[in-house]
């Protein structure tokens, strides 16, 4: 799900399937989405809360952690608590932080590689 912020850095690292935070929306845990299935990575999804998450988080990487109150308001009304958006802006940035390893130690990609694509 946020896997958003390798897009932005035009790495192909991050971008393979992963659990997705499914406690954040009530599903059951180890839930696998891949990137390149499915719209997740677009920020869409069949689950409007699951959708808010995405877009929250691509909202996160794309104004560098400055989302407006207006962006908060959303998610809450969605259903997310406060402890919820703090987890989804931990989530981006664990991601961001694992990218930059990753391209500084220029780490081996043993998985099937999905090319990044420009992000919007």
């Amino acid at each position: 799900m946020l896997r958003l912020a390798t897009p932005r850095g035009g790495r192909d690292h991050s971008l393979r399937p992963l659990p997705v935070g499914t406690h954040l929306s009530g599903r059951e845990s180890g839930k696998i989405v891949g990137c390149r299935n499915g719209g997740h990575r677009d920020g869409g999804s069949s689950d409007p809360k699951a959708a808010l998450a995405v877009r929250f988080a691509k909202e996160i990487v794309r104004t560098r952690g400055n989302v407006s109150d207006a962006d908060v308001k959303a998610a809450k009304q969605a259903g997310y608590s406060d402890a919820q958006i703090i987890e989804i802006v931990l989530h981006v940035a664990h991601n961001t932080l694992t990218n930059y390893v990753n391209v500084v130690a220029k780490t081996v990609i043993d998985f099937e590689v999905v090319a990044a694509r420009p992000f919007k």
